[in-house]
């Protein structure tokens, strides 16, 4: 289907505006004999550039809105996804009143006490084929090692794990390790 072409017709004094199928040209109505009274027309391609000129700026608008708004989401969805976790080291603002231990400062617990929270899971039923606390049969053939292999024994860890490094007291000094090694020592040797 085929659209007759549109003339827009503007009179010089702008009393009359008319638009009018092609092919007639209708002139103003004279408002005095003077050739200024000629018709001024514009063709549907100037239109149809000024629309595209348009429609140009609107998206090039719409397309920096969209890109300053997207910006602005992905600054909020970052803040939202961050971590609450905050990793502090030493010397840092974050670190503040941070106290660190120092290497081998202990835990300042008595053999009995570490004992009681870290050996009595194990020792105080033989599992993984611990010595019982106190059970002079089971001590025996490790006591007869020596007491600087029970005491490597503790430091190390025995047995592929199953007595794990420093009886999982790792806060522990070595001399605690060691006065905890002999405090089991003595319970064996006392025992009947």
């Amino acid at each position: 289907m085929r659209f007759p072409s549109i003339i827009v017709i503007m009179c010089p004094d702008r009393s009359s505006l008319s638009l009018e199928r092609a092919g007639q040209l209708p002139r103003c109505a004279p408002l005095s004999a003077s050739p200024s009274n000629e018709v001024g027309i514009v063709s549907v391609k100037s239109f149809v550039i000024v629309h595209k000129l348009v429609l140009v700026l609107l998206a090039c608008f719409f397309s920096v809105y969209a890109t300053l708004t997207v910006a602005a989401e992905a600054d909020k969805i970052s803040a939202r996804i961050q971590s609450p976790v905050q990793v502090c080291v030493v010397g840092q603002a974050c670190a503040g009143a941070m106290v660190v231990a120092s290497a081998g400062a202990g835990t300042g617990m008595a053999p009995e006490q570490i004992y009681q929270t870290f050996c009595t899971a194990c020792h105080s039923t033989g599992v993984n084929n611990s010595p019982v606390f106190a059970n002079a049969e089971a001590w025996a053939p490790r006591i007869a090692k020596g007491i600087d292999v029970l005491y490597a024994s503790i430091l190390n860890g025995f047995n592929n794990g199953l007595m794990p490094a420093k009886g999982l007291c790792m806060a522990c000094s070595t001399d605690e390790l060691n006065a905890t090694v002999d405090y089991l020592v003595q319970a064996a040797q006392a025992a009947p």
